[in-house]
């Protein structure tokens, strides 16, 4: 049986392609729009069809979260939380490990999530021995909130066979004492040789994919899709797929568990299975697809590993980040995925990084010319000019998360210093360059609220008051659009979302104000009434 049509009037329309519209209704029929004009035409044209009255609120796309770790964020609902700031001296932190060990049987691990000591007043970790004496019976793992770096203690460590003697990997690195003592703490690559992971995935990337049983996996991607919804979006990009979260994503596809419209980029160490199966064109069905290939060249801005060609601030002397491949050896797998047409999205951060993926981005078109390549670069944290002009030469987008600028600005500005703070995520030289950047939230790093991410864009400011450079604000106009049709574009989807037109996927939200009426300050502060998904209502607020 057919759904009822649905007609929306007295609505306020933001389309999401840039544009004001002057039509004040929007039929759905079907899964998709079909029809935007008049009140009196609507009602004319869907005599029969449900109404829902705006009251001269905001109708908008869903919003398309290009860059969201949706596995891990339903996984981080549920760990233990060591958020700043219900967490926030190295005192608490051994509190909470003590509470949460008191709770489980010996041997039983203990997982956190959201780890933020550059916001503790002396930014100091408990060392390896006062987490061990609150934890003798327990592996311990802590996650740091970018997913770059966790905190371990001795059970953990001795389980995963790593000792003062284990040397660090290739793109990672163990932090140790002046005596060259672990520590506990690991950075990027390193994480992965002691978090009990089940996947191993070496220099390709950063891997905090707990070994998780199915039925929790399943629950945990869920319980991210409903937290999604509820505050407006509809498609999220999850920026790290392996064989688990393809197979978690598939079996919450078939089990109904799904809620949100899910593009999966395979990690780099998935590049000679891609090839040998032809996966080179986007491919799956309206929830859950297979899109560009993921590599990372450097570690997490906000946490302190990004690769810059002048030191960090508050690091070691001369520290300036990490690098996850060797130039040459990206350079040459990066040949073969574009060869053979695939998507490519690189995880770049600082201007080393830049200077680095850039150039390999210009040999690889030089040699291998493509007219809508559409190379991705997520983050682009700290592109200087000169990388702006090269993005913009061979149409590259960038996928970034100016929410980081609220809720880590004042450790973007202790790192890096006011200077290089200022320029981060510089949104109004990207469009004043030609360029169609996303936004986007990195959830679990960041909230997952669209409304957050958009302060971060239009604002500028530091939650602590500093200024994160106010001359690369954008407008909430600006900002609706890289949210919604500019994140659509960038894996390819904007023929079917991303904005309000006839024909289109009816994935639509309707908010408790008009947006583009109401001050900056407002717009975080902002409710998703409703979250309408291919014509079904699948949120509304209480």
């Amino acid at each position: 049986m057919r759904e009822k049509d649905v007609v929306f009037s007295r609505a306020h329309i933001v389309p999401g392609d840039g544009s004001r519209c002057d039509a004040s209704a929007l039929a759905v029929r079907d899964g998709r729009i079909a029809f935007m004009g008049s009140d009196d035409d609507a009602r004319r044209l869907f005599p029969d069809a449900r109404r829902i009255d705006c009251a001269g609120r905001s109708l908008l796309p869903g919003f398309i979260d290009a860059h969201n770790h949706v596995t891990l964020l339903g996984a981080s609902l549920r760990a233990v939380s060591f958020h700043y700031p219900d967490v926030s001296c190295a005192r608490d932190v051994l509190d909470r490990v003590r509470e949460a060990a008191a709770g489980r049987a010996p041997g039983t691990w203990v997982r956190g999530w959201g780890l933020d000591h550059g916001k503790f007043p002396d930014g100091r970790l408990p060392s390896l021995a006062e987490l061990d004496a609150v934890s003798p019976d327990h592996p311990v793992c802590i996650v740091h909130y970018t997913g770059h770096n966790v905190l371990v203690n001795s059970v953990a460590l001795r389980l995963c066979g790593v000792n003062d003697a284990t040397p660090d990997p290739e793109g990672g690195r163990f932090e140790r004492d002046a005596d060259g003592r672990l520590t506990g703490y690991a950075l990027d690559a390193a994480q992965q040789l002691v978090v009990p992971s089940s996947v191993r995935v070496g220099h390709h990337g950063p891997d905090i994919g707990y070994d998780t049983p199915h039925e929790e996996f399943v629950a945990d991607i869920a319980a991210a899709s409903q937290a999604l919804l509820a505050v407006g979006v509809t498609t999220v990009v999850e920026p790290q797929a392996t064989t688990r979260e393809m197979q978690g994503l598939l079996y919450a596809r078939e089990e109904g568990r799904l809620g949100v419209r899910t593009v999966c980029m395979p990690l780099s160490n998935h590049l000679d299975a891609l090839l040998e199966l032809g996966l080179v064109r986007p491919l799956g069905d309206g929830m859950l697809a297979i899109g560009p290939v993921k590599y990372y060249m450097d570690g997490s801005l906000v946490g302190g590993t990004a690769a810059f060609n002048e030191p960090h601030c508050n690091r070691e002397p001369d520290y300036r980040g990490s690098l996850y491949w060797d130039a040459e050896a990206m350079f040459a797998s990066i040949r073969r995925a574009h060869a053979a047409g695939l998507q490519i999205g690189i995880h770049t951060q600082g201007d080393r990084a830049h200077d680095i993926v850039l150039d390999i981005i210009d040999r690889v078109l030089t040699e291998f010319p493509q007219e809508d390549a559409r190379f991705r670069l997520e983050h682009s944290g700290y592109p200087l000019p000169r990388h702006i002009d090269l993005m913009a030469r061979h149409g590259v987008i960038p996928v970034t998360q100016p929410g980081q600028l609220y809720e880590a600005g004042d450790n973007l500005h202790d790192n890096y210093g006011p200077e290089r703070a200022r320029r981060m995520y510089p949104l109004r030289s990207f469009l004043r360059a030609g360029l169609r950047p996303a936004i986007s939230s990195d959830a679990f790093v960041q909230s997952c609220n669209p409304l957050h991410t958009i302060r971060g864009a239009v604002l500028r400011r530091s939650l602590g008051g500093r200024d994160m450079g106010q001359d690369e604000c954008i407008s909430p106009l600006e900002a609706i659009t890289c949210h919604t049709l500019n994140a659509a574009r960038s894996c390819f989807r904007e023929e079917l979302t991303g904005s309000l037109a006839p024909g289109k996927l009816a994935d639509i939200i309707l908010l408790d104000r008009d947006i583009l009426a109401a001050g900056r300050e407002e717009i975080a502060n902002m409710r998703v009434l409703l979250t309408m998904l291919g014509g079904r209502i699948v949120h509304e607020a209480e």
